[in-house]
């Protein structure tokens, strides 16, 4: 079944993808432990790690990791995480 914690704004957006954005590890700690979906990518196929690596946020980055977020999941222009983060 569906999980509301997975639940996207008109963006495309989930909980993870907002925390992420606004470097809240503590709201993103609580939300993974409620099953959100760490792999959950927004209509641009960002995934909440490609915006953290994109932004620098390390801590995020190191939590999603943890969490067995995928570094190698492309998103609609072909960048994943990983290439994100050496750029």
């Amino acid at each position: 079944g569906s999980t509301v914690v997975n639940f996207r704004d008109d963006k495309g957006e989930g909980a993870l993808h907002i925390l992420a954005g606004r470097r809240d590890q503590q709201w993103m700690s609580f939300m993974i432990g409620q099953k959100a979906d760490v792999n959950l990518g927004n209509r641009a196929g960002d995934t909440p790690l490609l915006i953290a690596a994109r932004i620098g946020f390390l801590e995020g980055v190191d939590l999603l990791l943890r969490h067995r977020a995928q570094v190698d999941r492309t998103n609609r222009l072909g960048e994943t995480p990983l290439i994100v983060a050496v750029q």
